[in-house]
C-alpha cells in the first residue's frame, strides 16, 4: 500500500473519530488495535471511559489492563 492511500486512511479515521466524539464516550475496550487507536484519538476530543468485560485472569483483561496503561487512559472491568 502506497503512502497516499495510508494517509487517506488515516485521514478518514481521524475525520470520523472527530466527528463522533463531540460528548464524552464509552469505548468497548479489548486493547487490541482497533479499540486502542479509537481510545487514543478520542482522548484528543473528549473524555473517554473505557470498559472491558471478561472473566477472572482472562487474556483479554490484561491486554486490555495493559493498552490502557499505554495509552494514559483509566479502565473500568466488568468480571463476569
Amino acid at each position: 500500500m502506497n503512502k497516499t492511500k495510508i494517509n487517506k486512511i488515516s485521514e478518514a479515521i481521524e475525520k470520523s473519530v472527530k466527528t463522533d466524539c463531540k460528548n464524552n464516550v464509552s469505548i468497548s475496550f479489548s486493547g487490541g488495535i482497533d479499540s486502542s487507536l479509537i481510545a487514543l484519538l478520542a482522548k484528543n476530543y473528549t473524555n473517554v471511559e473505557l470498559i472491558a468485560v471478561g472473566t477472572n485472569n482472562s487474556h483479554d483483561i490484561e491486554a486490555a489492563k495493559s493498552a490502557a496503561k499505554l495509552i494514559n487512559l483509566d479502565l473500568i472491568i466488568k468480571k463476569i
